[in-house]
Order: structure tokens, then C-alpha cells, then sequence
């Protein structure tokens, strides 16, 4: 060593013994700070949520499943957060779904993967060509949103997980013809959604809606729930069927629909159905007819979430909003949620998770 001079010097061992000391100790705050997870550890115990919380879920055992930065699940007493490093297939997470076993899939837009308590597990999917039984539709079969860029919906039947391609839509010539250098396919799929039925739904960016109920695949596409017109449009994000049967969809609150059964010889690929007045949104100026997500609550209220940090409610023909701000901010709303004790939550990607508390919705802090 050299001293303030620059001649060189040869420490003791009192000295050595004190800067090995002094070493030791800032290495060990330094871990005790950044708390790095050893190989043997299973998912990170965390504080607060990230400022992204998008999706919100509660599972049978009571648990709340968020999507921050990975899967973060809280017990009612810690919170624990699952990545990659865990076995997630991305971090990104699109959704949860709990199976008939208890165990919770993640949908993660790049794969699916399930938690089992002890570990989480890819699930990796069927390679074509698929037999007949690849479109069945089984009271327990769980549906996914899937990959970002196929078309099509994932199905897993408890055993194999499908990549089911939806049928081709009658304006797809045309959607092409008016984005022909369109960046996406125009069947991403954004909402998967079981009716009373068992039949499934499936929200698509671009088409509306199509309804597959175990044999043949119909669509739903009004214009104004699809992209083909001129201005903004949300896709299907969102579907509810109410306490009476009839369907209302986050792209056109306008209109609710009831849905006409027709024979097996009807091989349309178009659903019959009615169409029926639904929420008037021409009095509220700061309300088009669409929204990012809706939900209803047991008492049938409707709450419909704008992007831009508004929740309206409605019912019995009356449209009430809230506005949604943490410490000045305005909240960007991406999803709803009504758990199993009725409580509505909103997932945002900029102030966390936040459930209503009777007034108005307060950001959620463990």
C-alpha cells in the first residue's frame, strides 16, 4: 500500500485484521439490502405491490393473486412474488384461472403455467395434428387468452393444452384491405369468458366476439364492436351475462343482446340473436359508448372503468361516476374484478391495485 506521500508501506496484522473486519461487514449490509434469493428459495417476500398492477383475482382459498412485475400472491399475511426465476413462463402476467385441483394457472401471453403450492411448471402445448378431442368442451376445461400473435384461444382438458384457431371471419377480406400493412393479427384474442351454458366466449381485438359451444364456432360482430370503422375502439375485453341472460360486452354498452338458439342445421357462422337497448351513454359527454372493462356486482350493479381514471356505475337506469386519484394521480385503469365477498377491485398500471370501500376506491396496502 501506498501512503499519503507515496511511499509504499506493509500494513500490520491488527490492520489487516480491521480492514477484513470493516470489508466483512459492508458485504454483509449489502446482502442484507438487496436480500438475494438462494437457489433453494421459492418466490421473494415483498412489502407493497409495483405501481403496474393490472389483473386482480381471488382464488378458492381466499387468496389475492396480482399481476406486478410476475404473479404476487397475499395471504391476508405477506405477500409473496413469483417470476421467471420461479418457473413463470414471462412476467408478464394476462390473467389467472384456478382449476377444479385448486391449483392456478397463469396466462402469461407466452405460455401458461400452474402453481402448485411447492413449484411452478411450464405446460407445454400439444403439437398438431389434433384428434376430435382436442374440441371438446368439458365442464372442468380451463380457457386461455394465449399467445399474443396466433389466432386463436388456448384450451387445456386437464391433460393437453390446445391452440384452438378461430374460423375465418367474413370481413376479413375487407380488414385487409383497409390495413394492408397491418402490425397485428386481427384475431388476438383478449377475453375468454364461460356462460351459464358452458358455452365459450372469446373477445377478439378486431371481430367482436365468437361463441364455441362444443361443435361449431358462430361470431358476433356488430360494427361498432369491431375495428373496421373509423375511430377508437377498445376490442372485446370485457363480457357479462347478467342475472336475466342477456350478454353486454365492454365495446358497446349501448346494446345488450339475447341470444337466439337455433337447430343443428343451421350452419351459419353468424349467431342469431336480438338486440336490445342497453346503457344510454348520449347524456354523459366524458362517457362513450365503450370502456377498458366492466363487471356486475351480485345486487346487479354494472361498474364500467375508463382508462383514464374514471369508474361509472349503473343501475336502474341511473350512471353514476367515480373518479379514481392516489396522492394527485390519475389512476390508468386496465381491468375490474368482483371477488367472492361482492368487493370490486381495479387494476391500474400506474397506482397498483384498489378496491372500493364503500365510497370510493382506495389503493390496496397489505
Amino acid at each position: 500500500m501506498k501512503n499519503h506521500l507515496g511511499r509504499i508501506f506493509y500494513p500490520t496484522f491488527q490492520a489487516l485484521l480491521v480492514i477484513t473486519f470493516f470489508l466483512t461487514l459492508t458485504s454483509c449490509e449489502g446482502q442484507k439490502a438487496e436480500s438475494p434469493k438462494t437457489q433453494s428459495q421459492f418466490g421473494t417476500e415483498i412489502s407493497a405491490l409495483g405501481q403496474s398492477a393490472s389483473r386482480i383475482f381471488e382464488d378458492s382459498k381466499g387468496r389475492y393473486w396480482f399481476a406486478s412485475d410476475g404473479a404476487v400472491c397475499y395471504d391476508g399475511q405477506k405477500m409473496i412474488r413469483y417470476t421467471t426465476d420461479d418457473g413463470l413462463k414471462a412476467n408478464r402476467i394476462r390473467g389467472f384461472r384456478e382449476g377444479a385441483d385448486g391449483r392456478i394457472y397463469f396466462d402469461s401471453g407466452e405460455g401458461i403455467s400452474v402453481f402448485d403450492e411447492n413449484s411452478i411448471k411450464p405446460i407445454d402445448l400439444a403439437k398438431p395434428p389434433f384428434t376430435t378431442d382436442a374440441y371438446g368442451l368439458g365442464f372442468s376445461d380451463i380457457w386461455f387468452e394465449g399467445n399474443w400473435s396466433k389466432n386463436g384461444a388456448y384450451r387445456f382438458d386437464g391433460v393437453k393444452l390446445y391452440h384452438i384457431e378461430l374460423p375465418e371471419h367474413p370481413a376479413e377480406a375487407e380488414f385487409h384491405e383497409l390495413n394492408p400493412s397491418a402490425s397485428f393479427i386481427p384475431y388476438d384474442v383478449y377475453y375468454t369468458f364461460r356462460d351459464s351454458k358452458q358455452n365459450v366466449w372469446i373477445g377478439t381485438s378486431t371481430f367482436g366476439a365468437c361463441r364455441y359451444d362444443g361443435k361449431s364456432f358462430k361470431w358476433l360482430s356488430e360494427r361498432e364492436m369491431t375495428e373496421l370503422d373509423p375511430g377508437p375502439a377498445p376490442g372485446v375485453r370485457c363480457i357479462v351475462e347478467d342475472q336475466d341472460g342477456y350478454f353486454w360486452f365492454n365495446s358497446n354498452l349501448n346494446h345488450k343482446y339475447r341470444i337466439l338458439e337455433t337447430d343443428e342445421s343451421n350452419n351459419s357462422d353468424a349467431l342469431q340473436y336480438e338486440k336490445l337497448p342497453g346503457i344510454d351513454t348520449a347524456g354523459e359527454k366524458s362517457l362513450p359508448p365503450y370502456v377498458m372493462a366492466m363487471a356486475q356486482s351480485a345486487d346487479g350493479t354494472f361498474w364500467l372503468a375508463q382508462y383514464s381514471g374514471r369508474v361509472w356505475t349503473y343501475r336502474d337506469g341511473t350512471l353514476k361516476p367515480i373518479q379514481v386519484t392516489v396522492d394527485g394521480i390519475t389512476a390508468e385503469i386496465f381491468s375490474i374484478y368482483v371477488d367472492h365477498h361482492d368487493k370490486v377491485w381495479i387494476g391500474t398500471h400506474n397506482v397498483g391495485a384498489l378496491y372500493y370501500d364503500g365510497k370510493k376506491f382506495t389503493q390496496f396496502m397489505p
